[in-house]
């Protein structure tokens, strides 16, 4: 059996054996967000929903093997203002899900003005949706609203407007939705994976996800995708060091000619600069003292990267779990 199929079975074999329910929170979730799909739709709003079940059944032709805890969508930072509306209007607000330690009922709490201010400033997304729905598996929704591919600390944006003309139309659990393009996700799918792999606040709260870089060599995998256009709007929104990351890290670890290949036309020098560091932008990058295989590896890679961080970069972690 290849590489490819025992990741599939395995990921399959998990979903079957662990949650026979998931199928109906994600079938919520959507269902939630139809009125959503269908009224930008109607006004003309470019939009897509992206990662979540729509990458889970690319990858897997299910929607239903690949977790996560909310729907994101992506949208251009002009039409913020109009999609919010419409999410207010049924019934959503920006809040988080919270414990009543006395009541034990979970309850939503609202964002702060100054949480929402610092979330929409500082990074590319507003601060999370939540809906109460009423369903017994699944109580509540949650929509996070992307305006950029790219991170706050970039100090750039994507002409989102451009990059969202790639998009598609299917269906999913009986839901009529907007997608990306197979190019335009895979991009889309790298540089939220090369967020999470170079983060200094997600890796230190979190550590390395694993499953991003299987994700990145399944999708090369299936083939899907035209890599010269693929190549050329990389080029085009000047993303293409952070794709070639991408590709070369999941090749560190799956050894597939095809990713070799892919990872090679993408080489720069300006891309071989980010294979051996961490951190989102030059003034906070650091560069690993040990290899990525061994990153890769720890079991808790504050290890290796508690000697390189500084006081800003500590300060800048406690003030993100405090607003975000």
């Amino acid at each position: 059996m290849d590489k490819v199929k025992r990741i599939e079975n395995g990921i399959e074999k998990g979903y079957k054996v662990i949650d026979r329910l998931y199928p109906i929170v994600v079938k919520e979730r959507l269902r939630a967000g139809e009125v959503l799909f269908n009224r930008c739709r109607e006004a003309g709003i470019k939009y897509v929903v992206h990662k979540g079940a729509i990458l889970s059944y690319v990858l897997y032709g299910n929607p239903f093997v690949r977790k996560s805890g909310d729907t994101d969508i992506l949208i251009s930072r002009a039409d913020a203002n109009r999609v919010k509306g419409i999410l207010f209007d049924n019934g959503f607000v920006q809040g988080y899900i919270v414990e009543n330690p006395n009541t034990h009922i979970c309850e939503i709490k609202k964002y702060s003005r100054t949480e929402m201010v610092f979330q929409a400033s500082q990074s590319h997304q507003l601060a999370a949706f939540v809906k109460k729905v009423g369903n017994a598996i699944c109580g509540y929704v949650n929509y996070d609203v992307n305006m950029d591919i790219l991170w706050g600390e970039s100090g750039r944006h994507v002409d989102m407007d451009s990059f969202l003309d790639d998009t598609m139309e299917i269906d999913i659990c009986g839901i009529r939705l907007c997608k990306l393009k197979p190019e335009a996700e895979f991009i889309a799918m790298c540089m939220h994976h090369y967020k999470d792999l170079n983060s200094i606040y997600l890796l230190w709260k979190c550590g390395i996800n694993k499953t991003e870089l299987e994700e990145i060599y399944l999708y090369v995998k299936k083939n899907i995708m035209d890599l010269e256009y693929l190549y050329n709007i990389s080029l085009k929104y000047e993303v293409s060091d952070y794709i070639y990351y991408c590709i070369s890290k999941a090749y560190e670890i799956y050894r597939d000619s095809v990713l070799k290949k892919l990872s090679q036309k993408f080489e720069s020098e300006t891309g071989k600069i980010l294979l051996d560091c961490f951190g989102l932008c030059d003034l906070e990058r650091k560069c690993w003292n040990v290899d990525f295989k061994t990153i890769w590896e720890a079991e808790d890679i504050k290890v290796y990267m508690e000697p390189l961080l500084t006081a800003e970069d500590f300060r800048k972690i406690q003030l993100n779990d405090r607003m975000m």
